[in-house]
C-alpha cells in the first residue's frame, strides 16, 4: 500500500512523538525489535443502551440462573 503522507518526527523532551493532523483520536501501537513502530487506528465503540423491557428480560435471565457465567479461570 502506498503512503498518503510521509514526514519525519523527533521525540520531545518527555519522549513523546507528535502526529501532525491525525485522522483518529486513539491508536493501537506495536513496537518491533528492529525499531519500527506501527500505529493502527482504534475504533472506540459506543456502549449499547437497553430499553426498560429488554433490560428486565436480560436481568430476569440472570436472576433465574439462565445467563452464561464465565467458569473459573476464564476472562470476563
Amino acid at each position: 500500500m502506498k503512503a498518503v503522507r510521509e514526514y519525519d518526527v523527533e521525540l520531545d523532551r518527555r519522549k513523546r512523538v507528535k502526529l501532525l493532523d491525525p485522522a483518529f483520536t486513539s491508536y493501537h501501537v506495536q513496537e518491533f525489535p528492529d525499531g519500527r513502530i506501527l500505529l493502527e487506528p482504534k475504533d472506540l465503540v459506543v456502549p449499547v443502551r437497553f430499553d426498560g423491557e429488554k433490560k428486565q428480560k436480560i436481568l430476569g435471565r440472570v436472576w433465574a440462573g439462565q445467563a452464561a457465567v464465565p467458569e473459573e479461570g476464564q476472562e470476563r
